[in-house]
């Protein structure tokens, strides 16, 4: 589904084409290649398909020269495999570009019972190919988060940490709220865990996710300002709560190397 069924004509020739390719050159090891690194998707059962798309390429080119001389004789590949082409692009057009509304793609991708995603677990699924719906929702985010920093009192306001759970909600905060004044921005997701922890405890902090009661151990007045709603965007992002906690328990310091979390 990620190269289109349209395409399968061409790459699963070219595998053939080179798992059987001895002379002028061997590359048999190119076919061994795409065959070794799919067996271990396949074998892992967790890993994204995307991982494989770099391989692609290589079968498309070989398949394409091996149909094109095929072609030559045989001028009914001319058409049929345009056709054959075309006919699966346009129907899966919407599921790969941003042509449709968010509820329009829903319902479309429901009809044709294809709604891809990446990534798994919890809150992994949505209505809309992931792509998508993992485009949707910033601005609102930077929107709730600033009127939440805005209730604060000018004197909290003024040395307010903002806390993230992933990447994600890091970067949206730090790009798209930039302008709004949504900094620092601290997060122990990927590479923002290395460019923490924040330089002194935060006696004030927003932060954005995670539980009452974890973040209770680690300050002394945690406080619910605010659900975030997001629509059709990931649903483990969908009414993410959005506290303002104060009163550090615990020095943030001297616990980010427990908090990373690396995927």
């Amino acid at each position: 589904m990620f190269m289109s069924p349209g395409t399968l004509p061409i790459w699963v020739t070219g595998l053939g084409v080179l798992l059987k390719r001895r002379r002028p050159i061997d590359l048999r090891h190119l076919a061994l290649t795409y065959v070794v690194l799919i067996g271990f998707l396949m074998a892992s059962g967790q890993s994204r398909p995307d991982r494989a798309v770099g391989i692609y390429p290589v079968l498309f080119a070989a398949g394409g020269l091996a149909l094109g001389s095929l072609a030559a004789t045989r001028r009914w590949l001319r058409f049929a495999l345009p056709a054959w082409m075309g006919a699966w692009a346009l129907v899966l057009l919407p599921i790969g570009v941003p042509l449709l509304p968010p509820d329009q793609l829903s319902a479309y991708s429901a009809a044709l019972g294809v709604v891809p995603q990446i990534e798994r677990g919890e809150g992994k699924r949505s209505a809309l190919p992931q792509w998508f719906a993992d485009r949707l929702g910033w601005d609102e985010l930077v929107h709730d988060v600033s009127e939440v920093r805005d209730s604060l009192p000018p004197d909290e306001r003024r040395g307010v940490m903002f806390f993230a759970p992933s990447y994600g909600q890091a970067g949206a905060l730090e790009w798209l709220g930039r302008s709004h004044g949504l900094v620092p921005v601290y997060s122990t997701h990927n590479n923002y865990h290395l460019w923490g922890p924040p330089p002194r405890d935060p006696a004030v902090a927003i932060v954005i996710g995670d539980r009452r009661e974890e973040l209770e151990k680690l300050f002394e007045r945690v406080e619910l300002a605010r659900l975030h709603e997001c629509g059709r965007c990931m649903p483990w992002r969908n009414r993410m709560p959005i506290w303002i906690v104060r009163g550090p328990r615990v020095h943030v310091a001297a616990q980010w190397r427990e908090w990373r979390h690396y995927e």
